[in-house]
């Protein structure tokens, strides 16, 4: 089980300073592009998000996170999940981590979306071999929230560009990760055993084969494989979560796992029982699969 604490910020001051609602901070209802920012080859960094130099809002959301989960969401590409969570002094060297955080409160009074709080934290992943530097390249600032329905994501989309444009104010959270999360989805996704009599029972051979074949080809492996209802709704609405593929691999982050294998598998499940999602897990760097 993923450790899962959100702090917000301690005083550093003995007055916080009041931070009004701005009518200029209110979303743009702008058209906005495909998010998905462009690979133009390795640079030399002294951080991972230093090649995220965008101030303007299209060219911010071209680099919004291009997983399209329908509950998970940020700036810029984020780390596949499970994350472990540490607020332990993560804002502590940040100026002023209240009025960071009482901002983007007010950009939620004008949203169709729940707020229940944010702060800055550390995200990292169980496969410790993938953590660079050291715990500041996983500095984030973690925003949960009830997500709305999918037609309205887009309004998360200017959310994040809003968020992003505050923090890039600061030279201290400049590169900071942004992380808007379903609060459902922390520490994790629940998890259904398939009711019997579903149709999938009939094909589950079928479409275990088929995601493998896939991963095969991609020249890639996996810790584990399961098939599973797997979403964000209780007990009593679990026939609300879809079934769905998880594959917990090593490699999560590589691209071939969101360009290639999920795309390709997506589809061929179709012909097979539609609805089935694939979901792609980071798994930990001792073999074993985290869930």
């Amino acid at each position: 089980m993923a450790e899962w604490t959100v702090v917000t910020s301690r005083k550093r001051k003995t007055e916080k300073t009041p931070v009004t609602s701005n009518p200029e901070t209110e979303i743009p209802e702008t058209e906005l592009p495909e998010p998905g920012i462009q690979d133009n080859g390795p640079t030399k960094l002294c951080h991972p998000n230093e090649r995220y130099t965008a101030t303007d809002d299209k060219n911010i959301y071209l680099e919004l996170d291009d997983r399209y989960l329908s509950y998970r969401m940020g700036w810029p590409r984020l780390p596949p999940l499970p994350l472990r969570n540490s607020s332990r002094d993560a804002h502590l060297w940040i100026s002023d981590p209240d009025t960071i955080i009482s901002q983007v409160g007010a950009l939620f009074k004008s949203c169709p979306i729940t707020w229940l709080g944010a702060g800055f934290t550390y995200r990292t992943p169980y496969n410790l071999a993938t953590v660079r530097h050291g715990l500041d390249d996983h500095h984030t600032f973690l925003v949960l929230v009830e997500y709305p329905r999918k037609e309205q994501l887009g309004v998360v989309c200017r959310l994040i560009v809003e968020i992003c444009k505050i923090l890039m104010q600061q030279a201290d959270t400049r590169y900071t990760y942004i992380e808007v999360i379903d609060h459902r989805a922390t520490p994790e996704l629940r998890s259904y055993a398939i009711e019997p009599g579903h149709q999938f029972w009939s094909r589950q051979e079928l479409i275990r084969e088929t995601v493998m074949q896939e991963i095969v080809k991609q020249g890639q492996a996996c810790l584990r494989v399961e098939i599973m209802r797997r979403g964000l709704f209780q007990w009593e609405r679990r026939a609300l979560c879809p079934v769905t593929v998880v594959v917990s691999t090593l490699t999560a982050d590589d691209e071939v796992w969101r360009k290639v294998i999920i795309p390709r598998a997506r589809r061929r499940l179709d012909g097979i029982l539609k609805d089935v999602m694939v979901k792609v897990l980071q798994g930990a760097d001792d073999g074993s699969a985290v869930w």
